[in-house]
């Protein structure tokens, strides 16, 4: 069966963009030290909620391709659906519990909305619906201290910012100079 002229350029192309294997041990050695510089830090400062930085780092390198520029909304997405799934947690265990969940379930609903809607994009984005998710699940509600959450993402953003920053200098450095 003969190929068309666009599945083979379109075939050539994806094999243009896929990473050797050379390249693919290096990036599992730059996460390693990442991860392992990661929790080494976050262990000697005792943040204890660091889990929150695996999150955000996964959403950050994977879906935003590890932007820099994107760091304010995620930051600020993530801190958004802390506060919403914090609201959920403080009404569980609320004498209040009748008036605060038809509030969570309101605030819910207004970000699904503006998500839609691409309305205040920098606070109401995929990161905040990511944490709002994820620490809503009953088992994280059921141990999640959510200031020291805030920290712990403040630390993973700033760690990873910076290692990630780093590597990408030194990678721009060791790249062949086009004349």
């Amino acid at each position: 069966m003969p190929t068309s002229p666009v599945s083979t350029a379109e075939n050539a192309a994806a094999s243009a963009a896929r990473p050797t294997v050379a390249q693919a041990l290096l990036v599992l050695a730059a996460v390693v030290v990442g991860i392992g510089g990661y929790i080494a830090l976050g262990t000697a400062l005792a943040i204890r909620e660091s889990y929150i930085g695996y999150v955000f780092v996964f959403y950050w390198l994977s879906l935003e391709h590890g932007k820099t520029q994107r760091l304010p909304a995620i930051i600020l997405g993530a801190c958004f659906g802390l506060a919403s799934a914090w609201l959920l947690q403080y009404a569980v265990h609320s004498t209040h519990v009748v008036l605060l969940i038809p509030l969570f379930l309101a605030m819910v609903a207004f970000a699904i909305v503006c998500l839609v809607l691409s309305r205040l994009p920098l606070v109401i984005n995929t990161p905040a619906m990511l944490i709002l998710t994820v620490f809503t699940i009953p088992y994280i509600q059921q141990a999640a201290e959510f200031s020291r959450l805030y920290l712990a993402l403040l630390f993973a953003a700033g760690y990873f910012a910076l290692f990630v920053g780093a590597l990408t200098r030194l990678a721009a450095r060791r790249r062949p100079r086009q004349t």
